[in-house]
């Protein structure tokens, strides 16, 4: 029965069906993962959800990002299921749609940020650990996407200076662009605004998801 369901949402998605089938076989996706993880939670189900955070629709970005940011909730210690959320929700966070933009930033926050804020525990120290491993893998466009989160939730007091610095420094070997690896010196980019000047002309764009605020 699971199989042919199975085959059954991969012709829904395959031949392009109606906006409305395709977040009802999102949710079914994400039900199959959610009751059946030993059959289903694999790299090959996630994709489905994965693709279709790239859905023409709106409403249907929305669901592939609630359901994975759900089995995440469900399945926390499942790291390809971590790294869809996060790889999801930085795609997203310059989404068109700011609905949807907004609700991708927020994940970024607690799946990221507040698992590198936690109380300094064994455990929590762990999933830091686990955290900037996952980060430090990302590619190049999802680092981008990154620095967009830490200006928008710095600007907003939600990320705090120590925090941001601690980013910038860990990461500070993947800050330049593909092109150019140039490394940012993360003390002298949070001391003073002349140091930001300095940054490459093709880091510009970036740089205010950069700049530091006054503590």
């Amino acid at each position: 029965m699971f199989v042919f369901c199975v085959q059954k949402l991969s012709n829904i998605f395959f031949f392009k069906k109606p906006q409305v089938v395709r977040k009802a076989a999102l949710q079914v996706v994400e039900s199959l993962i959610a009751f059946s993880p030993v059959i289903y939670l694999q790299d090959q189900y996630l994709d489905i959800l994965k693709q279709h955070a790239m859905d023409a629709s709106v409403a249907n970005r929305k669901q592939a990002l609630v359901s994975l940011v759900n089995l995440h909730a469900q399945h926390a210690q499942n790291l390809s299921l971590l790294r869809a959320c996060i790889v999801v929700s930085l795609t997203l966070v310059f989404d068109v749609e700011s609905s949807v933009a907004d609700k991708a930033i927020d994940y970024c926050e607690t799946l990221i940020f507040d698992k590198l804020n936690m109380k300094k525990s064994q455990s929590s120290q762990d999933e830091a650990t686990v955290m900037w491993s996952i980060l430090e893998s990302l590619p190049t466009d999802s680092l981008r996407r990154l620095r967009r989160v830490c200006g928008v939730l710095n600007s907003k007091k939600r990320l705090t200076t120590t925090m941001l610095k601690a980013i910038i420094t860990k990461l500070q070997d993947t800050v330049a662009t593909s092109d150019d690896k140039m490394q940012i010196d993360a003390q002298s980019l949070a001391d003073k605004p002349a140091a930001a000047a300095a940054i490459p002309t093709q880091l510009l764009d970036l740089k205010s998801a950069w700049t530091l605020l006054d503590e």
